[in-house]
């Protein structure tokens, strides 16, 4: 399952979470596609903890004469 954001403010077996919290990563995948399905979380491509992606530069290496 793909890392999961709180879509709203909810409480249940898991903890209680405000709207945009991570969700942990150990909840098993049925309960997840649950919590996904019921609206309470929505999956998110990326961790909060990723690194940034680098910055593209203005002018490609090729360009440069």
């Amino acid at each position: 399952m793909a890392n999961l954001k709180a879509r709203h403010g909810f409480s249940g077996p898991e903890g209680t979470f405000d709207k945009g919290d991570a969700l942990p990563k150990d909840i098993p995948a049925a309960r997840a596609r649950e919590l996904v399905e019921q609206g309470y979380a929505v999956e998110v491509d990326a961790p909060d903890d990723a690194p940034a992606p680098a910055a593209v530069p203005a002018k490609s290496a090729a360009k440069r004469k």
